[in-house]
């Protein structure tokens, strides 16, 4: 029997890119022979120096970008990109910059359920469509439930225990080793991948060439 090929994705689900990515790479994987890869998401924190409760959107993006006067046409551009892979980004509603690891953690725990790519794609949303705060954990829960997570009740006892937690640093700890930088990353097979949201034909293209590649 086929064995799947691991398709690992490092991430930040406070990074708008790495949401387009995620739609992507899920548009290009429905046209994939079922069973080919095993993906995964591996958490990546761009911001791992925010307080755990985030930061006001204002003030961080000062900080960032100090006094850009381009930064309404960053978001502009980012926000194109998005509607082109059905995403409604509203970067003016969001209150603040969110620390991420409890949203990570929850995506851990929520593969435990067989739910991953559900759970991201729900973060994603509630985060920059909906501008919820994604630091809570109750939050997290009910967004998830909301999505349809089997067990919302196993993951409301789980995130305030700390669970997840290896799962995430074992990811930062790989991203670390073969040098991630910056997000997203896609890597087949541990050997082969590519940094940044690609078009969706470069997705399609890199996963009908991976089988081969690897197995040269």
């Amino acid at each position: 029997m086929h064995t799947p090929i691991p398709l690992d994705v490092f991430a930040d689900l406070a990074c708008p890119w790495c949401f387009i990515g995620h739609r992507r790479l899920a548009a290009a994987l429905a046209g994939v022979p079922e069973g080919t890869f095993a993906l995964r998401h591996r958490s990546f924190e761009l911001q791992p120096q925010l307080p755990p409760e985030g930061m006001p959107m204002e003030a961080f993006v000062r900080a960032r970008f100090g006094p850009d006067e381009r930064i309404e046409e960053r978001f502009a551009f980012v926000e194109a990109e998005g509607r082109r892979s059905g995403i409604a980004f509203g970067f003016a509603s969001m209150p603040k910059a969110a620390h991420t690891r409890v949203a990570h953690r929850a995506v851990a725990l929520a593969r435990e359920q067989d739910f991953e790519s559900q759970a991201l794609d729900a973060l994603y949303t509630a985060y920059f469509c909906e501008g919820l705060d994604i630091t809570s954990a109750d939050t997290v829960v009910a967004c998830l439930a909301e999505a349809g997570l089997p067990e919302p009740g196993v993951l409301a006892a789980e995130l305030p225990a700390g669970d997840g937690e290896e799962a995430v640093a074992e990811d930062e700890a790989i991203a670390i080793q073969i040098r991630v930088t910056a997000v997203p990353v896609v890597v087949a097979g541990r050997r082969i991948g590519f940094q940044g949201a690609q078009e969706p034909e470069v997705y399609a293209r890199f996963l009908a060439q991976a089988p081969a590649q690897l197995a040269s």
